[in-house]
């Protein structure tokens, strides 16, 4: 009976020491599989910081075309305004000679 015991005795030993080597490697894998998703998120983060400045970048050079086309559409409508001004006081000029010749007629008449 005592070397049942005995028996008993180590295989509970091996027993116990096989499930603390393998708690040890799932406990090492545990760690490995943490430091690589850690490394991968940090990457993907960096990435994400490279790419929102990227954006912001473009969205600048966005803001500053439509700035542009603004500004070319506001001076195309200050360009419409002169040319309107200016066939007008063309008209203008226009009905004044003909008030001119109007009274030039009138005053042949008399």
């Amino acid at each position: 009976s005592a070397p049942a015991s005995a028996s008993a005795s180590t295989s509970a030993c091996v027993c116990a020491q096989e499930l603390e080597d393998a708690a040890t490697a799932n406990s090492s894998a545990l760690s490995s599989a943490s430091a690589g998703l850690l490394e991968t998120a940090r990457r993907e983060a960096a990435q994400n910081r490279i790419s929102a400045d990227e954006l912001s970048v473009q969205l600048e050079v966005l803001r500053e075309r439509e700035a542009a086309r603004e500004k070319e559409r506001e001076e195309e409508r200050a360009r419409e305004r002169d040319r309107d001004r200016e066939r007008e006081r063309e008209r203008e000029e226009l009905h004044e000679k003909e008030r001119e010749r109007e009274r030039e007629r009138e005053r042949e008449r008399e």
